[in-house]
């Protein structure tokens, strides 16, 4: 048993159910949706996967996301830029997104490049906010084909409603992914708005982080000749379907649904703003305090003269806390340590419990008695071992008419 705590934003737990699809034989078993790609299956025994795709994840997928298209083809948050680009443009087109300052993933230009694609960067203005008027005039003067919005560094989601009115008055015909990897679990549990009702042509991203799935990824989207290039691409840069993670996200789903996939995201947030607040009580330097900090699940520590983060990343690492260091954060240029409270809440954590996690996070830094702080880490951890807002058993999920082995393969 893992007696440590990831505040890793990237990451979060599986339910013991859905791991458990992990450890079957299917995970050693191919699927190819050979119904989409030639109209018949060459590989039968993806037949019983594609059940359970076609009639849970799908379904609860559109709930969630509010679209008439969804594919969960890629295999994970790359996987899925890949696609989404390959969609939406070819060789020579221009490409907008979020440069370091505004969130952008660190991949985005590489991933860009080796397609071939222009790519331009959204302005910040003075106060490290999206500069609308340098936005306008890059509409206005250069031929965008996508604005593709993949803020990896996020407390506050950009206006993607701005954006889209930013467009239309700039007469652009480019169109608007956004990719949500980090949020989809606040987006899902209706904490943080729908990109698709703010008007984004599509959104998508990877199940592993806000949301607790499997590595997966999807793209969803209201434009069935967009959902067709999704498709159309996806079936060629991505191999098979991944067929345990395919069943495994089908429980994800179901569990968000029924065990209260909206009180922990709404959970989430408010442990992601007293652990930021614990810290800035303590004298620490943390991201946005005049707008409470955060409204999503990161929490940002700057690096000052005293506080330089890989040594104190590695200070709480000892005791047991797992966080990112980083060389330059969204308003902090000189980087800081990067924490998510996803996962602590998965397991269970609400307010005097993260309130607990924030004080022996601050006596590691201070390395005041190291052993004793690992042992109060280890002891809080073992109190909260058991991952919540999921099925207890299968005997649960059974009872909540979600039989999920009518769909097992024998």
């Amino acid at each position: 048993m893992h007696v440590s705590f990831s505040l890793i934003p990237s990451e979060n737990s599986l339910s013991p159910l859905s791991k458990l699809f992990l450890t079957s034989d299917i995970y050693s078993r191919y699927y190819f949706e050979d119904d989409f790609l030639w109209d018949k299956w060459a590989f039968p025994g993806g037949k019983q996967v594609g059940e359970v795709q076609h009639s849970i994840v799908e379904p609860l997928l559109k709930e969630f996301t509010k679209a008439n298209h969804v594919n969960i083809k890629p295999v994970s948050g790359l996987s899925n830029m890949i696609v989404c680009l390959s969609a939406y443009c070819s060789v020579g087109d221009k490409v907008l997104c979020l440069g370091g300052d505004l969130g952008g993933h660190a991949s985005t230009r590489f991933v860009t490049s080796r397609l071939g694609l222009d790519v331009e960067y959204i302005e910040a203005d003075s106060d490290l906010n999206l500069d609308e008027n340098a936005l306008k005039h890059i509409l206005c003067t250069s031929n965008i084909s996508l604005i593709y919005i993949d803020q990896a560094n996020v407390l506050f989601s950009i206006n993607i409603t701005r954006i889209k009115k930013i467009m239309q008055e700039s007469g652009s015909r480019a169109k608007l992914h956004v990719d949500t990897s980090h949020i989809n679990g606040l987006i899902f549990g209706g904490v943080l708005s729908n990109p698709l009702d703010d008007g984004a042509d599509s959104f998508g991203g990877s199940f592993h982080k806000t949301f607790p799935g499997p590595h997966k990824a999807f793209l969803a989207t209201n434009d069935s000749s967009i959902a067709t290039s999704i498709g159309n691409n996806a079936a060629h840069l991505v191999s098979h379907n991944h067929a345990a993670e395919v069943l495994a996200l089908a429980v994800s789903l179901l569990e968000f649904k029924f065990c209260g996939g909206a009180d922990y995201a709404r959970q989430t947030v408010r442990n992601a703003q007293i652990f930021a607040a614990t810290l800035s009580d303590a004298g620490y330097t943390v991201a946005e305090k005049h707008r409470q900090f955060t409204a999503s699940h990161q929490v940002w520590i700057a690096n000052t003269r005293d506080f330089d983060g890989p040594v104190p990343s590695n200070n709480v690492f000892q005791v047991g806390i797992l966080v990112n260091a980083f060389g330059a954060l969204p308003v902090f240029p000189n980087g800081g340590i990067r924490v998510g409270l996803n996962e602590p809440t998965r397991y269970g954590l609400k307010e005097n419990e993260t309130i607990k996690l924030a004080k022996l996070f601050i006596a590691a830094l201070n390395e005041d008695n190291i052993d004793s702080i690992r042992e109060q880490v280890r002891s809080l951890r073992l109190l909260y071992s058991i991952p919540k807002y999921c099925f207890s058993g299968y005997d649960e999920a059974v009872q909540a008419g979600l039989d999920i082995a009518l769909h097992m393969p024998s």
